[in-house]
């Protein structure tokens, strides 16, 4: 398998694409390039060449004209990421061991490839305070070492003195990545742009980033799956686990909306102490239904008990979102003053 990208400056887009193709293709060989005769010889071509045609292998979103999104409910156009994940979604889906449900397939998008595609087209994403994101992290990985400067026409880079480099040989020096690359990756990219190895670096650092979310994402999925039974037959408003589950707050929130449930707490009991949380409104948000009760708030042990008069109460956080009791007889007494309180 042959893939093929632009050389020269790299982008989050690409090196995203990248990171899913080597997935689903790990024996894949790439050239950045921008000599169409490379990409005549390539499977699959992304970021570059100015064609979008699935049935060639070609992915590219810089074209006038280009319109596609990944979906009617979501009005970004695509860049290389969205494309590739749009149409290798089910490859990469099996590579991490999850089934290509449209509900998670959909969510997988807006987590964590809609960004991509959004920044890649400037799209402005409002927020008070400016967060320090992925893009700027792959950003920083085009930066040359002082007195090293880039041959915009040949890809290469050139020392002081003129003396070309390729970036299999001493341009490595000057490379802005002091993180060592497995073998594999080593061997990835065949061309010689005088930031290839930067390339691989930002690649080893999103290749990453996408394992440990895709591996929280099955969790997620997992969880979801194993307690449907639980959450289907549970009545009230405070949900007790016992220690044989496990079950996170997002988890509640998606298996609450599936089946119509209003749980405000979650307890879990286990053998050695209970502890309960509040259960949140949204699902990416801290802010929960029902708190603790506030002056409980940031009391333990003796204290707490005095101002409660729960005998088995151990603590409550300072913002009541949880707290702790020695059994669940106190626990679940903790949680049921505390919903009365917010109902007065």
């Amino acid at each position: 398998m042959k893939l093929a990208t632009h050389n020269q400056r790299f982008h989050l887009d690409e090196v995203t694409s990248t990171a899913i193709l080597k997935k689903i293709f790990p024996d894949a060989t790439l050239k950045r390039t921008r000599d169409p005769k490379d990409f005549e010889e390539a499977d699959i071509v992304y970021d570059v060449s100015g064609v979008y045609d699935p049935t060639r292998g070609r992915y590219d979103h810089h074209q006038r004209g280009f319109t596609h999104t990944f979906s009617e409910a979501f009005p970004i156009k695509l860049s290389s990421a969205g494309l590739i994940y749009k149409h290798y979604h089910k490859q990469l889906f099996k590579y991490y061991g999850l089934v290509a449900e449209d509900w998670i397939v959909d969510e997988v998008y807006e987590e964590y490839f809609k960004y991509v595609d959004a920044c890649d087209n400037g799209v402005d994403l409002q927020c008070t305070i400016v967060p320090r994101t992925m893009v700027d992290l792959v950003s920083c990985f085009n930066v040359q070492e002082t007195g090293v400067k880039e041959d915009t026409k040949n890809g290469q880079m050139k020392n002081e003195v003129g003396g070309a480099t390729t970036a299999g040989s001493s341009a490595r020096v000057h490379s802005s990545c002091t993180v060592p690359l497995s073998d594999t990756l080593k061997d990835f990219v065949l061309s010689d742009n005088y930031n290839d190895y930067n390339f691989l670096c930002a690649l080893n650092l999103i290749s990453i980033d996408m394992d440990n979310y895709f591996r929280q994402k099955k969790q997620l999925v997992e969880m979801v799956s194993a307690n449907h039974d639980l959450i289907r037959s549970a009545t009230g408003d405070i949900l007790v686990i016992g220690p044989d589950r496990d079950l996170s707050r997002e988890a509640l929130f998606i298996l609450e909306k599936i089946w119509k449930k209003d749980f405000l707490f979650i307890v879990y009991d286990s053998s050695e102490h209970v502890r309960m949380y509040g259960t949140i409104k949204e699902r990416n948000s801290y802010a929960i239904k029902v708190p603790l009760c506030l002056e409980w708030g940031g009391l333990r042990e003796e204290e707490l008990r005095a101002r409660s008069g729960i005998e088995g109460s151990t603590f409550v956080h300072s913002s009541g979102f949880t707290g702790g009791a020695k059994d669940l007889k106190s626990a679940l007494e903790m949680c049921r003053r505390s919903i009365k309180k917010s109902q007065e």
